[in-house]
């Protein structure tokens, strides 16, 4: 009993990147989600973030996994596959920092495939090849944009950003996944900061 609303809170935190999550998740001697930070890199400095911040980022070691850990960390899951709801290879990065995003994504359909692979990027880096490559790859992909499409509020919360490059990366997906019907689940969160200048 005491277990259940640590349950219940975390089935609430993630169930919105995968709709058919279990109603009610249970611990298991397996864990049902996997989140794997590949790299320690991101482009952005979002202000809800704690990435980029003084104090914070300086204790992430830098670097990108090396495909050897990533491929051993995923084939420990093969067996335990039936019992994975997610794997989502980044963390408190941008996944499309990873020199070897494609390669990862390409080893999971390949060697287990029965669980859920979403990821949640800026869309700065997300470029037309990595995107033609990745839609049959993954199940979802949270855009996180921090101030919203406007694009004045977008660049006071995602400074060094390049607001019509992101929505063009944005809108290039999109279309792909609409005309050639692919199963993608496209989700958008927008952060709004309120805040005053007095």
């Amino acid at each position: 009993q005491i277990l259940k609303p640590i349950e219940k809170k975390l089935h609430k935190e993630i169930k919105y990147m995968v709709p058919s999550l279990t109603r009610k998740m249970i611990f298991k001697p397996f864990p049902q989600i996997f989140e794997i930070g590949t790299t320690s890199f991101c482009t952005a400095s979002c202000t809800m973030c704690p990435y980029g911040k003084e104090g914070i980022t300086e204790l992430l070691p830098k670097g990108v996994m090396a495909m050897e850990l990533f491929k051993k960390i995923i084939d420990e899951c093969v067996q335990w596959q039936d019992n994975i709801e997610i794997i989502a290879p980044f963390s408190m990065n941008d996944p499309f920092t990873d020199k070897f995003l494609i390669e990862r994504l390409e080893y999971i359909k390949e060697n287990c495939p029965k669980p859920k692979v979403v990821l949640s990027t800026n869309a700065l880096l997300m470029t037309k090849d990595k995107v033609d490559k990745l839609v049959d790859l993954i199940d979802g992909l949270t855009f996180t944009i921090a101030g919203g499409i406007v694009k004045e509020s977008y660049e006071k919360h995602m400074p060094n950003h390049d607001y019509d490059k992101v929505m063009a990366n944005i809108d290039y997906l999109i279309s792909l996944v609409r005309n050639e019907a692919k199963k993608l689940r496209i989700k958008g969160i927008g952060v709004n900061t309120f805040y005053s200048d007095n």
